[in-house]
């Protein structure tokens, strides 16, 4: 493992505004790096996975 972020979503509300958050970071990463392989994962810390 070369990189790993945390991107905390859970105040925006606007989808596509969390959506473009995820890309920029993802590509901002990609450009730095120059990886093989790119890995995201989704954990969530909430009560409903729905709702995360």
């Amino acid at each position: 493992m070369i990189m790993m972020d945390i991107l905390l979503l859970n105040k925006i509300k606007d989808p596509y505004l969390k959506l473009q958050k995820i890309f920029d970071k993802t590509s901002a990463i990609i450009d730095h790096y120059h990886p093989d392989e790119v890995a995201l994962e989704a954990p969530f810390l909430e009560k409903c996975a729905i709702h995360a």
